[in-house]
């Protein structure tokens, strides 16, 4: 609405229209922020933001939360860049203000500080040459998805994308591995960590049992601790063309372990089966997993056998998975001396008790 104003000039009086400035136009020239784009940053600062939006002209200032941001080149009326200050972590709003006025609150406005990531695996646990190994490694920070990747690996070991260790270890030695995480604001954070992988401690020499498909497997550790003797299973069961089923004994004599735990042994003996000759195939492997493991021994065994009666037979247990414990050692006590005299030679003399 126009509004009137008096002007005495000499003895005339002339009546002016003077337009005046409404809060409507005030609030349609005040700096509006449509688009970030970035909305996330580290509370360390130093993420560039392009800020898209209307009436951006006189700039005077931009604000992220209470704190000032830093204004890169020249803003336009539309567009202006800016470089975010340091800030505690949480949701801000970026405000532009200008001589007009000062942005209002939007959704669309919103900045998250997020703080640095940092990798808070301190350190790896040791490793075995050929036994499974397995570690999660663990950062805190960031924001998103962490992607992970590593350096230094020990053969046999690799790094998942999602930051687990896993693998077989294949060669004895320490290892400095540089692992380095990754997450969705490109944020990067590094730590090197050792690990070590040694050779597998030697199965404790003495009897080992464990169950089998309706049987029970037997063998013993010499005290050399470098091979298994007397495997022994006294009754397998072996599925035979035409339907026809046979129970065998399963037997192999020595079988020697491996560096890393791993043994194998295949033997061939002849026999009978209902008369018949027979040619007897037994196969025994598997994995020590050390001393201190649940279940020491693991792995398969399987027997096969052909004959001929009035037709040609072939038969198999097919592989048959077995766990093998150490039995509970019993104490060995000397007896006593029977009562009465000894005696016996001495240095240059005679002993008597």
């Amino acid at each position: 609405m126009p509004v009137r104003g008096l002007l005495v000039v000499g003895s005339l009086l002339t009546v002016l229209l003077v337009p005046a400035v409404t809060a409507g136009a005030a609030v349609s020239n005040a700096p509006q922020v449509l688009k970030l784009s970035v909305t996330h940053g580290s509370t360390h600062g130093g993420t560039q933001i392009t800020v898209s939006g209307r009436n951006f002209g006189h700039l005077r200032a931009v604000r992220l939360g209470t704190t000032l941001a830093r204004v890169v080149g020249t803003p336009r009326a539309t567009r202006l860049v800016v470089v975010t200050p340091r800030h505690s972590a949480g949701l801000v709003d970026l405000r532009v203000i200008t001589r007009v006025g000062t942005s209002a609150r939007t959704r669309v406005d919103r900045f998250r500080y997020v703080t640095p990531m940092a990798v808070s695996t301190t350190n790896l646990p040791g490793a075995v040459s050929g036994a499974t190994y397995s570690k999660r490694l663990l950062a805190t920070g960031g924001f998103g998805t962490r992607v992970w990747s590593a350096t230094g690996l020990p053969a046999g070991i690799h790094l998942t994308l999602a930051g687990v260790l896993t693998g077989v270890p294949t060669a004895v030695g320490s290892s400095q591995v540089a692992v380095r995480a990754r997450d969705q604001l490109a944020d990067v954070a590094k730590r090197t960590l050792t690990l070590a992988v040694t050779a597998p401690v030697p199965p404790f020499a003495g009897s080992y049992t464990g169950p089998t498909s309706g049987s029970t497997l037997t063998f013993y550790v010499a005290n050399a601790r470098t091979s298994l003797q007397d495997v022994a299973i006294p009754q397998v069961a072996l599925g035979c063309a035409n339907s026809t089923a046979i129970g065998e004994p399963f037997s192999v004599a020595s079988v020697p372990l491996a560096a890393d735990g791993s043994f194998t042994a295949t033997t061939t003996q002849i026999g009978q089966v209902f008369g018949a000759p027979a040619t007897f195939t037994s196969v025994f492997q598997g994995f020590f997993h050390g001393n201190n493991a649940a279940v020491p021994f693991t792995g398969t065994f399987r027997e096969s056998a052909i004959f001929t009666d009035t037709v040609a037979h072939s038969c198999t247990s097919n592989d048959q998975i077995f766990t093998a414990t150490r039995q509970v050692q019993p104490n060995q006590t000397a007896d006593a001396p029977f009562a009465g005299t000894d005696h016996g030679p001495a240095y240059g003399s005679q002993l008597n008790i």
